[in-house]
């Protein structure tokens, strides 16, 4: 038939003009593991050079960012939030000026007990005791142990009680201080021909220093500068001291 040869003849046409071709495929490509190169194969320098490079980098970035924030946080602190700012100000100054007040009456409160009638009348009371009590009348262990002493020597060798401290003292200084690296409330008091310094922690005495007001009087100087005083105090075997 027609179409039987026309087939035909493209087949042989096809046969005649065939020739080989190469297989252009690209084969399958198999990740293989990277070998890295160890630390000590690397030569120094560049790995130096390339953490410089990085820190500057970051140093830049970090430096930007700081500036951004400084003027954002400059520019908020310009505005107002509050309408009654000057008000509170003043308020927390009153505040404030009213507390340092309180402190200093607390502070400068002298005791109400007058001493010298305490001790009169502790004396008046002793002998009302005296002359109405049957036998001697003794306070504290009796020192001597001898039976047949008279009633004059033994009311001689009695031990009398005295809790108040009769003696008046002089506040000549306070203020907080550092002594070998540790705070402490020092106050100086001026009792007869002798000066004492007294260590607070708290409101616990800690250490006691006994001098003569002629030392003090050559630490202090003329112009009774008690910071020198302050400067000279230590501690040494756990006793206060001054250092020469």
């Amino acid at each position: 038939m027609k179409w039987d040869e026309q087939s035909f003849n493209k087949c042989i046409q096809k046969l005649k003009n065939m020739h080989s071709l190469p297989n252009l495929f690209i084969p399958a490509n198999f990740e293989l593991p990277t070998l890295k190169l160890k630390k000590a194969e690397v030569p120094s320098d560049e790995r130096y050079s390339v953490a410089e490079i990085e820190s500057q980098i970051l140093l830049g970035k970090m430096t930007e960012r700081a500036n951004k924030a400084t003027v954002k946080r400059h520019n908020k602190s310009k505005e107002i939030k509050s309408l009654n700012k000057e008000a509170r100000r003043k308020e927390m100054m009153q505040i404030t000026a009213d507390n340092f007040e309180l402190w200093k009456r607390l502070h400068n409160r002298k005791s109400s007990y007058d001493i010298k009638q305490l001790r009169k009348d502790r004396e008046q009371n002793e002998q009302y005791i005296t002359l109405r009590c049957e036998y001697p009348y003794v306070i504290g262990p009796v020192l001597s142990s001898d039976k047949t002493s008279s009633t004059k020597n033994f009311n001689h060798k009695r031990i009398k009680l005295s809790p108040i401290d009769g003696e008046e003292k002089q506040l000549l200084f306070k203020k907080t201080g550092m002594i070998s690296e540790k705070f402490f409330y020092v106050e100086v008091y001026k009792k007869k021909s002798n000066a004492w310094i007294h260590a607070y922690n708290g409101e616990t005495l800690i250490y006691t220093l006994k001098i003569s007001l002629n030392e003090l009087k050559s630490i202090i100087g003329k112009s009774r500068d008690y910071e020198k005083l302050l400067k000279l105090l230590k501690l040494e075997n756990d006793e206060l001291i001054l250092d020469s």
